[in-house]
Order: C-alpha cells, then sequence, then structure tokens
C-alpha cells in the first residue's frame, strides 16, 4: 500500500484531510496533542476518513506501537444521521461516543444545562464536609481544609469552565455551615 500523505500535516496541505473552523476566518484545527493522547479534528467524509485510516496505520508501523481501540472513538456531530455514524466508524474500526466525557478532570463536553454537569462535585463536596462537621476541629484546622482540600479541588476546574452562580451559591451554603458551627448538634451563628 503506498500512502501518499504521510502525516496529519501534509495530508492537510493536500486537502485530504479538512480540518474544522472555530470562525470563517480562522485556520482549520486538525488536531491537538498532549502527552500521549491525541484530540484528531475533521470533517465526516468517507475520503477524509480513509485518509486518517491510513495515517494510523502508517504510525502504527513507523513506531512499532499500536492504537488502542478500546480507548479510542468517534464523536459527531448531533445532526449526523445514524447509519452515516455506522457507516464511518467502520471505516475507522472504532466506536461513536455521544459526549467526550472528562479529560483531567474537567469536562470537555458541558450542555446546556451545567449545573447537572457540576452536580457530582457538590455531592462530594456535601459528603466529604458531613465527614469533617463530626470531628471536632478548631478553627484555624477548618480554615485549612476549606483553603486547601475544598477550594483547591475546585479551584481547578474554576480556571478552565466558568461555574453557573446556582453551584458557587451551593458551595457557599455548604462551606459556611462548616466554618462556623462549633458543634454538630447545635446552630451555628452565621
Amino acid at each position: 500500500m503506498i500512502i501518499k500523505t504521510p502525516n496529519l500535516r501534509t495530508a492537510e496541505k493536500a486537502t485530504a484531510l479538512n480540518g474544522l473552523k472555530i470562525s470563517r476566518y480562522a485556520p482549520p484545527i486538525t488536531h491537538l496533542f498532549y502527552a500521549d493522547d491525541v484530540f484528531i479534528c475533521c470533517k465526516a467524509t468517507p475520503s477524509s476518513f480513509e485518509t486518517l485510516r491510513d495515517l494510523l496505520r502508517c504510525f502504527e508501523l513507523a513506531s512499532g506501537q499500536m492504537i488502542n481501540l478500546d480507548k479510542s472513538f468517534i464523536k459527531f456531530s448531533p445532526n449526523a444521521p445514524p447509519d452515516f455514524r455506522s457507516h464511518m466508524a467502520s471505516i475507522l474500526k472504532m466506536r461513536t461516543s455521544d459526549c467526550f466525557g472528562n479529560y483531567l478532570g474537567v469536562p470537555v463536553d458541558i450542555p446546556s444545562k451545567k449545573s447537572l454537569v457540576f452536580q457530582p462535585l457538590v455531592d462530594r463536596l456535601t459528603s466529604r464536609i458531613l465527614a469533617w462537621s463530626s470531628l471536632h476541629l478548631s478553627q484555624p484546622c477548618k480554615l485549612l481544609i476549606i483553603n486547601t482540600i475544598i477550594l483547591g479541588s475546585i479551584r481547578f476546574l474554576m480556571a478552565y469552565i466558568p461555574f453557573p452562580i446556582g453551584i458557587c451559591k451551593k458551595i457557599d451554603s455548604l462551606i459556611a455551615p462548616f466554618w462556623w458551627r462549633k458543634d454538630v448538634r447545635h446552630r451555628s451563628i452565621h
């Protein structure tokens, strides 16, 4: 088999692989690399998927590594018909997925109702705070827990994704009683 396009850039220059544009005048994006992960964007055409299949085979032959198809998947736009999706997925021999899920703990594709994405975080914080509330902790110890563990765990997410106001209020309503309450059995002064 002769591969006409040995890498992603030459495939893009030869228009064998058309990247996606985020705006009319932006350059097309075909790939993003992070450590050993690759995110490839292209228009869903049979020729693009065949070129991509050849590129992946070329990579496997050149590197001696195999692509793990169990961890790889294809995400189509919502308006792609199911039979078209299955045909295109059969070219690459990969499964399809409706969402990207989390990457490094951060949700990649966020639905219109953002509070659903952050509800597991609120539930996790609630269970942790309830466990700590049963302990007799001093104010400096509580401050250390709030600043390092509670806020530290969400600071990473907040740097990338704007939190909905409702979620911020829920987190604040969890932290305030933990900070002010001296004993679980008594009401706090806040």
